[in-house]
């Protein structure tokens, strides 16, 4: 009877160290997969910031064509203004002198 309360004591204290070694195992893995959660993190942070900055950078190219498109048009309605006048000074004018024919 001794020894069987002896074996059931040693079995139920292996079975604790089975399950601290179980504990340990699972704090681990859960140490690594927290970490690997940060590095994934910051991976996707600092890959964001980099689309952030192309994002701005496209739009400053953009805004560069924009203007630029805008003074292309500036120039365009004055030479359209400028051309318009001297069409209307030749619609005003008086019709060439008709040349006389030599006898």
């Amino acid at each position: 009877e001794s020894n069987a309360l002896l074996r059931a004591n040693l079995e139920r204290a292996v079975q604790h160290l089975r399950e601290g070694e179980e504990t340990r195992e699972a704090d681990c893995a859960a140490i690594h997969v927290e970490r690997a959660a940060r590095q994934e993190q910051g991976r996707l942070l600092a890959l964001q910031k980099e689309d952030a900055q192309r994002l701005r950078q496209h739009i400053s190219a953009l805004e560069r064509d924009f203007e630029s498109i805008l003074r292309v048009r500036q120039r365009l309605e004055e030479e359209n203004q400028e051309q318009a006048g001297y069409i209307a000074a030749l619609q005003r004018a008086p019709p060439p002198l008709a040349s006389t024919p030599l006898s």
